[in-house]
């Protein structure tokens, strides 16, 4: 998941004005009088108070964008931090007023100067993004710190956010850890989910997985769904040792009562790999129902293949065709191929084409794949709504990067079973698209007999293309081979130009290699 910059908003200043110590209600026209006669004795609060009213229409105003705009300019005039903030929204939105950014970002910063954080977040994002005043990112950064100081939560995340990427500030994986802290302590959840992200999975920091856990807890009680989720499926599928299914469950259900469909979605998954299909179908149908597509494709798929409650072709159609009106191209992708096969539904190949067009403009590789094959309907793929089967479409399609993932997951047996023979075809591809990490791991597989025979000079070949491709690992393993000869003459001149390429990439046992050479 990445992160996004945030713009902050302030709690409603829900104060009633007071004369002389007694609280007045805000709706009686004796309130509006003594506010309307205190705001010409400049009293602050008071005209801040009127343009509230005015703003929002409270019981016995009308509400008047207009009057609300020249309350809340006298109240700035007089120095009212909030006055100056909704002086600011009133330029920026036009409201009561001409729209005029340049206004509105002078209004935040006098909100920044009389001590409120949110308006210094939002200046600090007018100079980032240039909306009012030209680009200043130093300037940005020096309004986000102001606001962080002052306890607004939202700019301490996006502190974070520009030290994790570099942005208008050296890269620090540690001041960004820092800044999540903060933001966190404030009771950030994003702040919460980041921080705990840096602690389990940053590789230039130290780790604690047991404290990124509790982290996580942290930003699914501070409201942040999608966190609830994902640590449902750490804890149940055994992060770092912590299996744990009833805690699985249980955030997967905090997911779901928030209404986080992707949660109400891991949610039923959870109960159909526990035997549960009833719980699963209900959960799905209500999701499907609020207008998630990708519940109604999973509700589609699961009757197609017989696993829950009422299961039929029929419904399984029914349901693909209403996520595919939602663009939901999985569901586009498989009502077509039963529409090619005639499965369940009259053979239709006009209509499975016409399917097929809609799921591949939509960037969904295996439907362009299956286009391909609309003459051997025996051919084509479903989308089972797993990732390896997109990877290898959009292989097919050429996506070189997609083609070494592949390989990869078939090499370790990540998420699929582990195929020395399928990783050995892939890295193939991608070594062939001038792919240096996939040469220096076939290379690697040749070497070792992974997948097949053992071939020193096949070996050798890939770990030479690797090197000519600038990959040191692949320069210094090409040098072995050819000092020691292993299936390919020996040449100790190649071998020690090798050596030298890789010390020059900075591989330490080559420049090791390099002065025993010249011994």
């Amino acid at each position: 998941m990445h992160a996004k910059e945030e713009r902050a908003k302030p709690a409603m200043n829900s104060r009633t004005f007071t004369k002389k110590g007694r609280y007045v209600r805000k709706s009686s026209a004796k309130s509006r009088r003594w506010r309307k006669k205190s705001c010409t004795y400049k009293h602050k609060d008071a005209c801040y108070q009127l343009g509230l009213m005015y703003k929002n229409g409270d019981k016995g105003v009308r509400q008047s964008h207009k009057k609300a705009f020249q309350y809340m300019q006298r109240a700035c005039t007089l120095d009212h931090a909030r006055g100056c903030y909704y002086l600011a929204l009133a330029y920026e939105k036009g409201r009561g007023t001409k729209t005029s950014l340049k206004r509105a970002l002078k209004a935040h910063e006098k909100a920044c100067t009389l001590g409120l954080g949110t308006s210094c977040n939002n200046a600090g994002f007018m100079h980032k993004d240039a909306e009012g005043t030209k680009k200043s990112l130093p300037k940005a950064i020096q309004l986000f710190e102001r606001a962080c100081k002052l306890k607004e939560r939202s700019s301490c995340y996006n502190l974070g956010i520009f030290y994790k990427r570099g942005t208008g500030v050296p890269r620090s994986p540690q001041m960004s850890r820092r800044y999540y802290q903060i933001a966190c302590d404030y009771h950030h959840p994003q702040g919460c989910y980041y921080l705990g992200v840096s602690y389990i999975y940053s590789k230039e920091l130290p780790t604690d997985i047991p404290l990124g856990l509790r982290l996580f807890e942290k930003s699914c009680r501070y409201g942040m769904s999608s966190s609830c989720s994902y640590l449902g499926k750490l804890y149940e599928q055994g992060y770092n040792g912590q299996n744990n299914k009833k805690k699985a469950k249980r955030f997967f259900q905090l997911a779901c009562k928030a209404k986080d469909e992707k949660g109400c979605l891991q949610l039923s998954r959870f109960h159909l790999r526990h035997d549960q299909p009833r719980l699963a179908h209900n959960i799905l149908v209500k999701s499907c129902t609020r207008g998630y597509p990708r519940s109604c494709f999973w509700l589609g798929w699961l009757s197609q293949q017989k696993k829950l409650p009422k299961s039929s072709y029929k419904a399984a159609i029914s349901y693909y065709k209403r996520a595919c009106k939602q663009k939901e191209t999985g569901s586009c992708n498989n009502l077509a191929v039963l529409y090619a096969r005639g499965e369940g539904i009259r053979k239709s190949r006009y209509r499975a084409k016409r399917l097929l067009t809609k799921a591949c403009s939509g960037r969904f590789p295996i439907a362009c794949v299956n286009k391909r094959q609309l003459r051997s309907p025996e051919k084509m793929l479903f989308d089972r709504g797993f990732e390896h089967l997109n990877l290898q479409s959009t292989c097919l399609l050429g996506q070189t990067k997609d083609c070494y993932t592949l390989a990869k997951r078939y090499h370790k047996g990540e998420g699929i079973k582990k195929n020395f023979k399928q990783a050995r075809i892939y890295y193939q591809k991608a070594c062939a698209a001038q792919y240096a990490k996939a040469c220096f791991t076939l290379g690697t597989l040749y070497d070792a007999g992974l997948g097949g025979k053992q071939s020193y000079s096949k070996a050798a070949a890939h770990f030479s293309q690797g090197c000519k491709l600038e990959h040191p690992k692949s320069c210094h393993k090409a040098g072995q081979i050819f000092e020691l000869g292993l299936g390919v003459k020996r040449d100790y001149a190649k071998a020690q130009r090798l050596f030298k390429k890789a010390c020059d990439l900075k591989v330490q046992s080559s420049c090791r290699r390099l002065v025993l050479f010249q011994q």
